[in-house]
């Protein structure tokens, strides 16, 4: 079992590789965060709980406050365009579009596991949202949409989505394309000895999507 205490981080960086080799980067991470038995006695000293990063041409700065004998970080993000982020995070072969608002709590508290160190909720809006499948036949899409975060563990692929809501969905089926004949619909996938690889396993609850 491993317990983080009393981390500090200067010029932190995580970076992905997405399928045209672009590189998606948060950068510029600073984290200060006392040990957490000290933030639940209250002996912060001049130390405050700190945490800023660079997300895109987004500059993150905030301090924490104590929360439920741990750190709370106020999180708030602008704007965001989601494509390459799908993209780097390997969601499926799915195609996700649209612009981001959101407003997050990111929770540190004491746990003897690290992976449950950390704890994400909030709410996230979504402006021009569609999802497409890799082939462009089969896509859903949204005007907006509005995700509320329960206490969610990202480090566990555990979610928690207390309300989901939809403004003016649409799903959309192609039944044929004009670019495709028939030989080459007809024509079987070539077969590949290489095994698909498998993903993670994630736990995901919704608790309500309104009519």
């Amino acid at each position: 079992e491993v317990v983080v205490q009393d981390v500090r981080l200067r010029d932190g960086r995580v970076l992905w590789l997405d399928d045209d080799a672009e590189v998606i980067a948060i950068s510029a991470i600073e984290l200060d965060l006392p040990a957490l038995d000290r933030l639940q006695r209250g002996e912060l000293g001049e130390r405050t709980p700190y945490l800023a990063a660079r997300i895109g041409d987004q500059q993150l700065a905030v301090q924490g406050e104590p929360h439920g004998g741990g750190v709370r970080f106020a999180l708030a993000l602008d704007d965001v365009d989601l494509a390459p982020w799908a993209r780097a995070a390997r969601i499926g072969d799915e195609r996700l579009q649209g612009r981001l608002d959101a407003r997050l709590a990111l929770d540190f508290a004491a746990a003897t596991r690290f992976d449950e160190h950390l704890t994400l909720s909030g709410t996230l809006k979504l402006r021009d949202a569609a999802l497409h499948s890799a082939d462009a036949r089969l896509g859903l899409e949204a005007r907006a949409a509005s995700l509320t975060l329960g206490d969610s563990h990202p480090l566990q692929h555990r979610w928690h989505v207390r309300e989901l809501a939809l403004d003016a969905p649409q799903v959309r089926y192609v039944v044929e394309r004009s670019n495709v004949d028939a030989a080459d619909a007809a024509e079987p996938p070539a077969s590949s000895d290489t095994p698909a690889p498998v993903a993670e396993p994630m736990q995901l609850r919704i608790d309500l999507i309104p009519a």
